[in-house]
């Protein structure tokens, strides 16, 4: 029977109690909205580097499922770190079938290896530039505002292989949630462990005894299982071991 009841939870944790989660903040959005407030998914302020194309992205407003930025500010940098090319535009946005982005009233400056302006293409009034072989996505850049309790186990896996080149404390949050989706079934195995002798009465023993060792040993499981993810989370032990 816990063999059993491990599956189904280990079923249920793998995409179901995620999705559930997902739909918890889609409701609260509503609520939000209704009241006049900003929606959970729309993130204001971001910054990205992304260290695989030496581009840093500063966006003014984006929301979490949209192709469309509002306000981006991209520097491109060399393997030195010195700038060489500076991208503004009032709006970009990725097209996922061509693989392009597209900005819209902005601004492109090229520099040279001492900062100075060696090229400006002055689009600010109307017309627009494809940026072709960007392999940047929305998606991507969002990625770090992305809650790790809220994505399914595939969607853990997608965030660890498209962010391999984030430090090991920016994945330490996923990839202990990625650990903890499969080790959390195990909890059933753990409780019948304890509670089938647990549940046995002798003469000697009343049966508040075994309800009070058992009510102790499932508090010290929760304590015990929160401060190890706290301590994954943060990077302070590996998430494998936490």
């Amino acid at each position: 029977t816990s063999a059993m009841f491990s599956g189904l939870c280990l079923w249920l944790n793998y995409e179901m109690a995620p999705q559930a989660e997902a739909l918890k903040r889609v409701a609260m959005d509503d609520i939000r909205k209704a009241k006049g407030a900003p929606a959970s998914d729309e993130v204001k302020g971001h910054l990205f580097k992304d260290r695989i194309s030496n581009r840093t992205w500063f966006v003014r407003k984006l929301k979490l499922s949209s192709p469309v930025m509002e306000g981006v500010q991209i520097i491109e940098q060399d393997a030195e770190g010195n700038p060489t090319r500076k991208c503004y535009a009032a709006k970009a946005t990725h097209d996922l079938v061509k693989q392009q982005w597209i900005l819209q009233r902005g601004l492109i400056v090229d520099l040279n290896a001492q900062g100075e302006v060696v090229k400006m293409d002055n689009f600010e009034e109307q017309g627009q530039r494809i940026m072709e072989n960007w392999p940047e996505t929305p998606w991507r850049i969002a990625s770090s505002r992305l809650d790790p309790n809220q994505l399914t186990v595939p969607e853990l896996q997608e965030y660890l292989d498209k962010n391999a080149d984030f430090s090991s404390r920016r994945l330490a949050p996923f990839q202990t949630a990625l650990n903890d989706r499969l080790a959390l079934p195990l909890t059933c195995l753990i409780v019948s462990i304890f509670a089938g002798p647990l549940s046995i009465v002798y003469s000697r023993r009343g049966i508040m005894q075994g309800i009070a060792t058992a009510i102790f040993l499932y508090f010290l499981l929760l304590v015990t299982r929160n401060l190890l993810l706290a301590l994954g989370r943060g990077a302070r032990v590996s998430p494998e071991a936490a």
